[in-house]
């Protein structure tokens, strides 16, 4: 799993923003425990990508809620270089056109159901 963590990070966040130096896991009940705070699975820019929202606009606020999660969050240095083999690449792309066909698919179901309800 580390590896394939890494191997997104080398495809979606190197060429974009340079070098990752670490990540910092941490479970999404933390990130519901402060009250302001959600989860957004959005998927961009990989199927597994999720976003913190709700951030406080006051920069105190906003400074305690980081204080907050990085307490509870576990710190992972980034590994040396990370290579991405092309069936690696190929995976990702299955993923990503899986995720998005499921996507569809609970829209769909959610449109029925919203019509039949009517």
């Amino acid at each position: 799993m580390e590896r394939f963590i890494w191997s997104i990070a080398a495809r979606y966040v190197v060429p974009k923003r340079g070098p990752t130096k670490g990540r910092a896991n941490l479970s999404s009940a933390f990130i519901y425990a402060i009250s302001a705070l959600s989860v957004d699975l959005n998927s961009k820019p990989h199927p597994r990508h999720a976003n913190i929202v709700g951030w406080p606009t006051d920069r105190k606020e906003a400074r305690l809620c980081a204080e907050k999660l990085a307490d509870d969050a576990t710190l992972v240095l980034a590994p040396g270089a990370v290579t991405v083999s092309a069936v690696e690449m190929a995976q990702d792309r299955l993923r990503e056109r899986v995720s998005s066909a499921a996507l569809f698919a609970l829209l769909l179901i959610g449109g029925v159901l919203l019509f039949v309800s009517l």
